[in-house]
């Protein structure tokens, strides 16, 4: 945990104000991250660790399993992310639901294809299979509005304009 907390993840905690004593983070991108919920969260959600809610950011930049044995880019391994994907939520859904703690996933979107679909205004689409679809109980698109609507809150209240400072207020 300590190697966890020095460079970007120790800034990120920085920034944001996490307490790095009540936050655990793991960057990983290979499909081991569902052993690591499953077995690593389990064991200390056993031990007594109040596990509330883990993050994944994102599905989409996960690895299959059949991939990471891949020596080339140009070795097709056709529908292995899928398969990773429902794999690894089926094994994490006991744990999940022994211990009680939400799992937000995060999705990238890709174009819509479906002509019907994009004739309806649907022009993306989440970037997830149906085995994660199935898992997850709620969606929810977010998506910037880029016009008037889009440049005040719910109260009416306006958006600032900060984009020059950076999340520690410099230039």
């Amino acid at each position: 945990r300590d190697s966890l907390q020095n460079g970007t993840i120790g800034d990120m905690n920085n920034i944001f104000g996490i307490d790095p004593d009540r936050v655990m983070t793991i960057q990983d991108n290979s499909p081991t991250i569902f052993d690591k919920i499953e077995h690593d969260i389990g064991k200390m959600c056993a031990d007594g660790a109040p596990v509330k809610l883990v993050i994944i950011d994102s599905i989409t930049q996960i690895q299959g399993r059949r991939g990471l044995n891949n020596e080339s880019i140009m070795d097709q391994t056709i529908g292995d992310v899928a398969q990773t994907l429902q794999e690894g939520f089926k094994r994490i859904l006991p744990v999940q639901r022994k211990y009680k703690f939400a799992v937000i996933a995060t999705a990238h979107v890709r174009a819509e294809l479906d002509q019907t679909e994009r004739m309806r205004g649907n022009t993306t689409k989440m970037s997830a299979s149906w085995g994660v679809q199935h898992y997850a109980e709620y969606f929810m698109h977010v998506q910037r509005l880029m016009n008037k609507d889009g440049k005040v809150d719910e109260l009416g209240n306006a958006f600032e304009d900060d984009t020059r400072l950076d999340f520690n207020d410099k230039p």
